[in-house]
């Protein structure tokens, strides 16, 4: 069976050492073992791993969830309708997403339209700048 020392392995999966060890610390890989010089010794079965966490995390899953989904398989089970329930979400959260981001274009819009057309003095109404104190957009709160 081949075996990768951990730079060998980050070219194999486009990824860096520090991105290996951190997954690793994370809990999305096991513990390697080690040669007697300390050195980690992976198999292919972490090239195929390391692939599933870069498309997952390309398909926008957090680290935690891809944590989730392998444990499922690594416990026998598989994490099929755990996944299909991730991605309802994930898809509704999209949405959202670009609803808003399609208001903020709108907005920005307007704005560019407006400031083309208005003076750039300032006045004494103004604290900073009038395009984007006159934004008609809501502004989130931040949560303590």
């Amino acid at each position: 069976m081949k075996r990768y020392f951990i730079g060998q392995l980050a070219t194999e999966v486009g990824l860096t050492p520090k991105t290996i060890r951190y997954y690793e610390g994370f809990g999305l890989l096991p513990p390697p073992p080690r040669t007697q010089t300390g050195y980690r010794l992976y198999t292919p079965e972490t090239v195929e791993i390391l692939r599933f966490i870069t498309k997952a995390k390309t398909l926008g899953f957090t680290l935690t969830e891809i944590r989730e989904i392998i444990a499922l398989r690594q416990q026998g089970d598989l994490p099929c309708p755990h996944v299909h329930d991730l991605l309802t979400e994930r898809v509704k959260i999209l949405s959202r997403q670009i609803q808003d981001l399609s208001l903020l274009r709108d907005e920005l819009k307007r704005l560019a339209k407006r400031s083309a057309s208005q003076a750039r003095t300032l006045t004494s109404a103004v604290s900073v700048c009038p395009h984007i104190e006159r934004a008609q957009i809501e502004v989130p709160r931040r949560r303590p």
